[in-house]
């Protein structure tokens, strides 16, 4: 089945080379671009990956305050980077990619992330 999210995809198109910021609530990721007041906000599912090594799953998030510290610590290198290109599937898979070969992996199970686009 295919997913309609043209007006998505165009405002994601419109923050490919664009730094951005990650910031964390608990389990769920936003992204900030530019002047920060725009985003695209993951939940779960998700994993972060380091060319085809897998960082993070949000699956894996820990409740307990000391290991969630050291869960997210893997999660750094999203802190700043540039949001390089996208893979939008057929399959409503969305593959967020950024420089340095990290890809955000988002599967359909969650949907489509929120996104405040310009």
């Amino acid at each position: 089945m295919a997913f309609d999210h043209k007006g998505d995809i165009k405002i994601i198109e419109s923050f490919v080379d664009v730094e951005c910021e990650r910031t964390l609530a608990c389990n769920s990721l936003k992204l900030r671009f530019g002047n920060k007041r725009t985003y695209i906000w993951v939940d779960p599912p998700w994993v972060l990956y380091k060319s085809e090594l897998e960082l993070a799953s949000a699956n894996d998030c820990p409740k307990e305050t000391e290991a969630f510290k050291e869960w997210s610590k893997a999660l750094n290198p999203l802190n700043k980077v540039i949001f390089t290109a996208f893979e939008h599937t057929d399959s409503g898979d969305l593959n967020l990619i950024f420089n340095h070969e990290f890809r955000l992996f988002i599967p359909p199970a969650c949907g489509f992330p929120s996104i405040k686009g310009k």
